[in-house]
């Protein structure tokens, strides 16, 4: 591996604050490729002439932590990635060559997902722990929308309702309504990927649909609660049950089914094959690649929780399942306590290189807001 500093002079302007540096320590794996853990976390694939504008658009990127640089005889590409590389996987690569340029924000005593580094430098804007920046968030922006699966994409905001088929798309991060789109039935879970397929299913029939560009489908085999996608799977969650149902994410085959006894399992997220399920007893882990033979792993039992979403650093948000609905919690994959937020539920989390961005999905508001 090759280390470097990269620091560039360049103008940016947020919060009416000039800040002419960006830094960053970039580290090259030779003869590597880098494979996301989530499939939202993939900002794009762009035409490039060399490795160093790989690195310049990696860096002049306001989520980019992760970048591959390909040169092939027909082409130089390179793709970009919001996740820090230790989040997803650097594996080998011989047929091309290629370099994964790891950037790391953070400077010397300070690690994610323990902390919020940003890309200025540590005199300007230092990293913060997870629990300052919820403690010192300002609110920006709510919507009176009751939603459970809004979703973060790069450079869209995607915010399903709950109460009818509407999905409407907002520009990210200036929040400027786009478009919206209208399914036939009344959403309850709503997931994409990358490539534009969505998988949803029905509040009322708890079928599951899946659009993609060269087909769609309905599955009504079972009563289907939330949904989820990744790059090899496509999960389903039964409505109250502890059954848990895997397929293929191309054919929608089933591959193998789990049940965990004696709970209710709610909500769920793909990350590295890692299937992550929250339950009426806790959280638990559970390897796909193991097909059948896969036994969950208990990463914590404290208490009942619901809604989960991450971030490009493996950061977990975790509701609270309580009546109030308005504790959540931040913990790392391992199930290690990062913070805890008691002012709303459902929340998401989301850093650029300037600014820690979250959403508090609480009853029927949404609300934005940022640090700093």
């Amino acid at each position: 591996m090759l280390a470097i500093i990269l620091i560039l002079a360049f103008t940016h302007i947020k919060l009416s604050i000039l800040h002419e540096i960006r830094v960053a320590n970039i580290q090259l794996s030779h003869d590597s490729k880098y494979i996301p853990a989530y499939h939202l976390h993939t900002i794009g694939i762009f035409p490039i002439n060399t490795l160093h504008d790989c690195i310049y658009l990696c860096h002049d990127n306001d989520y980019c932590r992760t970048a591959t640089y390909f040169d092939s005889t027909s082409d130089t590409m390179c793709s970009l990635f919001e996740e820090n590389s230790f989040v997803g996987r650097i594996v080998s690569m011989t047929t091309t060559m290629s370099i994964v340029i790891s950037f790391n924000l953070c400077p010397n005593g300070f690690s994610e997902p323990q902390h919020i580094c940003f890309g200025l430098p540590e005199s300007i804007q230092p990293p913060v722990t997870v629990q300052y920046a919820l403690d010192n968030l300002r609110f920006t922006q709510t919507w009176v929308l009751r939603t459970y699966y809004p979703i973060i994409f790069p450079t869209r905001f995607y915010l399903p309702s709950f109460t009818s088929g509407v999905v409407q798309i907002f520009d990210w991060p200036s929040l400027t309504l786009i478009s919206n789109m209208t399914f036939p039935f009344t959403i309850y879970s709503f997931d994409m990927n990358f490539l534009g397929s969505f998988l949803l299913t029905s509040r009322t029939t708890y079928d599951m649909y899946y659009y993609t560009t060269l087909q769609n489908w309905t599955d009504s085999s079972a009563n289907f609660y939330p949904a989820y996608l990744s790059d090899d799977y496509l999960v389903a969650l039964t409505n109250g049950g502890s059954k848990i149902y895997v397929r293929n994410v191309t054919t929608n085959q089933p591959l193998f089914n789990i049940t965990i006894a004696n709970t209710t399992n709610w909500w769920a997220r793909i990350l590295n094959q890692q299937l992550y399920v929250t339950s009426s007893n806790g959280l638990r882990r559970i390897d796909l690649t193991q097909g059948v033979s896969a036994t969950p792993v208990l990463l914590m039992s404290n208490f009942s929780s619901k809604e989960l979403f991450l971030d490009a650093s493996s950061r977990l948000y975790i509701e609270q399942d309580n009546p109030t609905k308005n504790n959540s919690f931040v913990y790392d994959i391992q199930g290690n306590l990062l913070a805890k937020y008691t002012l709303g539920s459902k929340v998401i989390g989301r850093a650029s290189k300037y600014t820690f961005y979250m959403l508090n999905n609480y009853g029927y508001a949404l609300s934005f807001c940022q640090y700093p």
